[in-house]
């Protein structure tokens, strides 16, 4: 499942499932927990991988072990600016992801390219 949230809220190992149906447009954070693990003392724990929307960008972050922060770092160049985005988090039925980015790169007029990318995540059935 998914964890959809505005940037002012903290994501830590007590996350819990949270859709956000109707959309986020600004400065936003997905995150969930990956099938990859790490030792918790005596038992195991699932790693949480977030992406967060911000100042015109996407940025990653990953816990390293089961009790770190997570720390945002830039996925993409920061020749690229994200104009919009826009996403929604449905934990209903099957638990997914709608995803549309809207871009460009460059800043003068004559040499701007736009772009526009629109996807849909799910999480696997077990």
């Amino acid at each position: 499942s998914y964890h959809c949230a505005n940037n002012t809220e903290t994501i830590d190992e007590d996350m819990d499932e949270q859709s956000c149906i109707n959309g986020l447009t600004t400065d936003w954070t997905v995150a969930f927990r990956s099938s990859k693990t790490a030792p918790d003392g005596a038992d195991t724990c699932n790693l949480i991988y977030a992406y967060r929307y911000e100042n015109y960008t996407l940025k990653k972050a990953q816990q390293t072990d089961c009790s770190s922060s997570l720390d945002f770092t830039p996925l993409i160049s920061p020749d690229i600016s994200i104009d919009s985005a826009i996403i929604k988090v449905d934990n209903i039925s099957q638990p997914r992801v709608f995803l549309l980015l809207k871009g460009h790169n460059g800043e003068r007029e004559r040499e701007k390219t736009t772009f526009a990318l629109q996807t849909t995540i799910s999480q696997r059935i077990k």
